[in-house]
This record gives structure tokens, sequence and C-alpha cells, in this order.
């Protein structure tokens, strides 16, 4: 019997519920996209603090379908996160989510329109440099968020965005 390597990557995880932090488990050999996208209705987490509470719990099964943005708190998932490996072009958006518009950007490969990537994209789509609509980040994250993969589920529209003026949590204007 084949022994198979697992893995856990600290995370923060924006529900509809708030924030919730931990450690997602996948194989070894599977990168973080490729886990959120084929998990199925579950993810596993353990070292789990949720909305409200200063206590950790040991393990925590959330729902994808409750799951908005996945942000990875170690660096080596960003790295290994290239969807593509072919040249590709960075687009600026604007998604609007439920709690208000997210700015971000995401690769795509040259020649291919957005709309034809998010036509192929139902699941987790992985951004950057996003300035989220989330007032209540973690202590661990700031905005812009540098890094994470956007649940095109509950995304009610995306538009292409050259010039964006973001209004930070202070009240600042910011244009990006």
């Amino acid at each position: 019997m084949q022994h198979v390597s697992h893995r856990t990557i600290p995370v923060a995880i924006r529900s509809s519920a708030g924030w919730v932090t931990g450690r997602i488990h996948l194989d070894g050999g599977v990168s973080l996209l490729r886990h959120l996208n084929e998990s199925g209705a579950f993810f596993r987490l353990t070292d789990v603090t949720l909305p409200g509470e200063k206590n950790t719990r040991q393990f925590f099964a959330m729902h994808v379908r409750e799951t908005a943005f996945v942000v990875p708190l170690d660096c080596k998932e960003e790295k290994a996160a290239k969807e593509f490996p072919n040249e590709t072009f960075r687009h600026e958006v604007a998604c609007l989510l439920p709690e208000g518009p997210m700015f971000c950007s995401f690769d795509v490969l040259a020649g291919i329109r957005v709309s034809d990537y998010l036509m192929n994209h139902t699941n987790f789509i992985p951004v950057r440099r996003c300035w989220t609509p989330f007032r209540d980040l973690p202590e661990s994250l700031a905005d812009p968020v540098e890094f994470g993969f956007l649940n095109a589920a509950p995304v009610v529209g995306i538009s292409e965005a050259d010039d964006v003026t973001v209004e930070k949590k202070n009240g600042e204007r910011v244009s990006k």
C-alpha cells in the first residue's frame, strides 16, 4: 500500500458568516487551487478560529458554497498557483460581491478575452492585489490583499477596470 503525503496550509477564508482562519488539509502533490476546485462540498480545516471566538477549534468542516475568498497565509502557495504555464496578460477587474465591489487583477492567457476566461471558470480564480469590501480583515491581512482565490459562485458580476479609485476603510481614497 502506497503512503500518500498530506500537507496543511494556513489560510484565512471569508465566509458568509465572517472570516475563518485555520489550516486547510490537502494531498501533498495537489495545488491549493486544484484542491479548492475539486475537494467536494466541504473543506477540512484544523486549528480553526471562527468569527467572534477567541478559542481555537481542533476541527471544522466548511461548506464550499459559503466560501467567498480564500487567502493562503503561506507565500509559497502564491508561487505554486500559476494557473497557466504560457504567456499571460494581467487584467484589472472590478468584481461585484454581495458585500460590495472588490478590485483586483487576474492573469488570462494572451489572446483570450476576459469574458471567455470567466465562462470556463465556475469555481475559484487566482486573484492578485485585491481591495476587498470586507471590513473586518484578520490581523494577518491588510488591503490590498496580495494574493487569494476568489470563488466565482457568489460573484454578482465582473467588469474590466483600468483606473480605479478605492475608498479605504478609514475613508481615505486611493487610486490604483
